[in-house]
């Protein structure tokens, strides 16, 4: 739907290359896998450091539109804007209806249709996205897109912490590391993850509602 743009790929690196440094650091400390970096060299490994971080920030961002899903305090942020600006609401389902030819958003009684708005907000995006005259909202989406893969990183991250925690805490015999290490990193993993559906729905409201208002400026002849 988006335009490919630097943020973009922020978004996806960074959540990805995190998860990979976690994972890197989890298991040479668990399993004391031997590896050198002075020996293979840093340089040749920047580039396929890179494609991977990319590729699995890819997959984390399909798992978290499924957990974004999932949170019913996600459904608000998507007809926020237009609940608390009936009157822009009213002008952007006029607009829209007769922009697009799209199916209203708003009911007799003026309530939104919650699935019905998504589309016509996909709508205006996708047409706003084609004018390509307005950077912001390139950058809000990739922030929204970027909280919404580091949900997806900490949600990962705190499953794994379980499993170890549920094996090790068995025979603490094998424990390289003492427990607690473990359910602090858990307890931090949780905060992160809860700190990252604030922020991005956060995000989500902002990027919104900056393209509701970006639209209706550039209707106001309509």
């Amino acid at each position: 739907m988006e335009k490919f743009s630097f943020f973009d790929f922020v978004s996806f690196l960074l959540p990805g290359g995190t998860i990979l440094i976690l994972l890197y650091i989890l298991l040479t400390s668990q399993f004391q896998i031997p590896c050198s970096f002075e020996q293979i060299g840093i340089e040749l490994l920047i580039i396929p450091f890179l494609f991977l971080s990319y590729l699995i920030g890819h997959l984390l961002s399909l798992l978290g539109r499924k957990i974004e899903n999932k949170l019913p305090s996600m459904k608000q942020p998507w007809t926020q804007y237009l609940k608390n600006n009936p009157k822009d609401a009213k002008r952007v389902n006029k607009i829209a209806k007769k922009q697009f030819k799209c199916e209203p958003f708003l009911d007799d009684n003026n309530n939104v249709l919650p699935l019905q708005s998504g589309i016509v907000h996909d709508k205006i995006y996708d047409y706003l996205e084609i004018q390509g005259k307005d950077e912001k909202i390139k950058i809000l989406f990739s922030q929204y897109g970027f909280f919404r893969n580091s949900l997806a990183l900490w949600f990962c991250t705190s499953i794994v912490l379980i499993i170890f925690i549920a094996t090790y805490c068995i025979n603490l015999i094998n424990l390289r590391l003492p427990v607690y290490y473990y359910a602090v990193s858990l307890a931090i993993s949780i905060i992160l993850f809860l700190f990252s559906i604030t922020l991005m729905k956060q995000r989500k409201f902002l990027f919104m509602s900056y393209v509701y208002r970006n639209y209706l400026a550039n209707s106001i002849n309509k």
